[in-house]
């Protein structure tokens, strides 16, 4: 569950429950799921479908039955798996449970790169780790802070 009460997905609670509960320092997106996936589309904070079906090219109907979340809160990002070009699973993620850092436009990860290193970069509104997930074999993401609850910017040196 979001602390605005929406509800995350069930990949994003088992990235959760692997990041926070065991403790892992790498995770292999693809094992979390299970339902066959060749490409992972993440969107940033606040898009929805308006923003969202136009960047995967769906028409009207294809967006109204496929894209039924949207991310409302800066703690949150619609994750959009799909096989050969087909949408087989959307949802919520709650950045809480991993964050994949988003960036102002569409990210991709395809399966076979879809390993990640866990790293905690400072601390959420309640103290707690924020745990970010790196592409392994990617540059570091940058240092980052929680500034009021749940906003994120850039730490200077």
């Amino acid at each position: 569950m979001s602390l605005y009460g929406e509800e995350t997905g069930p990949i994003s609670h088992a990235l959760n429950t692997e990041l926070r509960d065991k403790k892992v320092n790498t995770i292999n997106l693809k094992s979390l799921t299970p339902f066959e996936w060749d490409e992972l589309v993440l969107f940033a904070p606040y898009e929805g479908p308006k923003e969202i079906c136009p960047q995967l090219a769906l028409n009207e109907e294809e967006c109204r039955n496929k894209i039924t979340v949207a991310s409302n809160a800066d703690e949150e990002m619609v994750m959009v798996f799909r096989e050969s070009g087909k949408i087989v699973h959307v949802e919520r993620h709650n950045r809480f449970h991993g964050d994949f850092i988003p960036q102002k436009e569409m990210q991709k990860i395809s399966a076979a790169s879809a390993m990640f290193a866990v790293s905690q970069r400072g601390k959420s509104g309640k103290g707690d780790p924020w745990l970010v997930l790196t592409p392994i074999g990617a540059n570091p993401p940058p240092n980052i802070s929680l500034q009021g609850t749940l906003r994120l910017s850039a730490a200077r040196p």
